[in-house]
C-alpha cells in the first residue's frame, strides 16, 4: 500500500510539474510590436519582397541576409519599404520585419509613445533628464549611438532642448509623396520636397571625387532632393551620384540634364527680377536650387528653394520664399540663408537650377 501510494504521488508531482511548465509558456508570450525606421535582413536565408503585406501576395524580390532598407508604413509584423536591394535589383514592396532587426540611422522622427520621452544628457538611461517632449512632436536627428539619437533642437515641456532620446519609442517621418502639391492661394505655394541632410549617416561618406558629401555635397543633395520630387522616386544623395559627373569635386553643369534639370547663370546680386523667376518655377510646380557666396568669393552654399509665403506677385522679398538647407535645419528661408549670421553674408548669386 505504501509503495502505491508513492507512486500516485510521484504521478501527481509529475502532472503539476507538467501544468507549471504549460502555463508559464503561455504567459510568457506576447506579440512583437514594430514601428517605421530602418531594418536589417537577419535571416541567414534572406527574405522574400512582396507586393502586399501577407504571405498570400506574390513575391517580388529576395534580399540577402545584411542588406539595410527603410520602412516608412507597418501593417502588423509588415513593413513597407520604397527602396530595398534584391537579388533582381532594386525593388519596392512589403517584407516580413519578423527575420530583420532594427537599426537606427540619422533622420527626422516623431514621438510614437503615448507617455512621451525623456530627452537626457546622454546616450543612456543612466544619464540625467534634461526635459521631456509629448507624444507627435517630431525633431531631426544627427547622431546615431545605439537605439539613441541626438537632437540639437525638440520641443519640450521645459522648452526646446538638445539631447539623446530612445528611438524606441520614436518613429521615423516618411518622406513627403513627391506628387504632391499644395497651393493655399493665388501667391502661396508650398511644394513638398523630400528633405535629405547631407551628413545623413547613410551617404555622408559617398565620395564626389577627393571629399565625401559630408564634406562638399551640399549642391548634390539638393539635386537629389529635387530630381525624388519631380520623379516621384526615393533617390538619395549617394545614388545621385551616379547618375552626374563631376571633375574633381565640381559638378559638370551640362550632366544635370541627366536628372532633368537646366540652369541660368547670374554671378550678381539677388533682385526682384531674380526672385520673379524663381516665384514663376515654383507655380509652375518646380523647386528651385540656388547657390551663393560672399562678395570674395567664399563661402560658397546651396540649398533648395520649396515654397513661397509672400503676398505679393510683383514685388518680393527674400523672407518670404522658403528653404530647405542640406546642412542646417534651422535656415528656413532665403533670407537666412543669404545672411548666414556669420558677418560673411551671401550677396553673390551664381546660379539657380530648375
Amino acid at each position: 500500500m505504501k509503495k502505491l501510494t508513492k507512486k500516485i504521488i510521484a504521478i501527481l508531482i509529475t502532472v503539476v510539474s507538467v501544468i507549471s511548465m504549460f502555463s508559464t509558456t503561455v504567459v510568457s508570450t506576447s506579440a512583437a510590436s514594430y514601428s517605421t525606421g530602418t531594418y536589417t535582413v537577419s535571416s541567414s536565408s534572406g527574405i522574400n519582397v512582396r507586393k502586399g503585406a501577407g504571405t498570400s501576395y506574390s513575391i517580388v524580390g529576395a534580399a540577402k541576409k545584411g542588406v539595410s532598407f527603410t520602412v516608412t508604413k507597418i501593417s502588423g509584423e509588415w513593413g513597407y519599404t520604397s527602396s530595398i536591394k534584391c537579388t533582381n535589383g532594386t525593388k519596392s514592396g512589403w517584407v516580413s520585419l519578423k527575420y530583420c532587426s532594427v537599426t537606427y540611422s540619422t533622420g527626422t522622427y516623431s514621438v510614437s509613445s503615448s507617455s512621451g520621452i525623456n530627452v537626457r544628457k546622454g546616450a543612456s538611461t543612466s544619464y540625467s533628464i534634461v526635459g521631456a517632449a509629448k507624444k507627435g512632436v517630431s525633431f531631426s536627428v544627427t547622431k546615431i549611438s545605439g537605439e539613441w539619437g541626438y537632437t540639437s533642437s525638440i520641443k519640450c515641456t521645459n522648452g526646446t532642448k538638445s539631447g539623446w532620446v530612445s528611438l524606441k519609442y520614436c518613429n521615423l517621418v516618411p518622406i513627403p509623396d513627391p506628387d504632391v502639391t499644395t497651393t493655399t492661394s493665388a501667391s502661396t505655394i508650398k511644394l513638398n520636397v523630400p528633405y535629405y541632410l547631407q551628413n545623413d549617416s547613410r551617404w555622408k561618406n559617398t565620395y564626389i571625387g577627393t571629399k565625401t558629401i559630408g564634406q562638399v555635397g551640399c549642391l548634390t543633395t539638393c539635386i537629389a532632393m529635387t530630381y525624388s520630387y519631380n520623379s516621384g522616386k526615393t533617390v538619395y544623395p549617394n545614388a545621385v551620384v551616379k547618375k552626374l559627373s563631376y571633375s574633381n569635386n565640381c559638378l559638370y553643369w551640362s550632366s544635370i540634364s541627366k536628372v532633368g534639370l537646366t540652369s541660368k547663370s547670374y554671378n550678381s546680386k539677388m533682385s526682384n527680377s531674380i526672385m520673379s523667376t524663381i516665384y514663376s518655377k515654383l507655380k509652375s510646380g518646380k523647386p528651385v536650387i540656388i547657390g551663393a557666396m560672399t562678395s570674395s568669393g567664399g563661402s560658397e552654399h546651396w540649398v533648395v528653394i520649396t515654397g513661397y509665403t509672400g503676398k505679393s506677385t510683383t514685388s518680393f522679398s527674400t523672407a518670404d520664399f522658403t528653404v530647405q538647407d542640406p546642412n542646417s535645419t534651422s535656415v528656413k528661408t532665403l533670407k537666412s540663408f543669404l545672411a548666414n549670421g556669420s558677418g560673411t553674408d551671401r550677396t553673390k548669386i551664381i546660379r539657380i537650377i530648375y
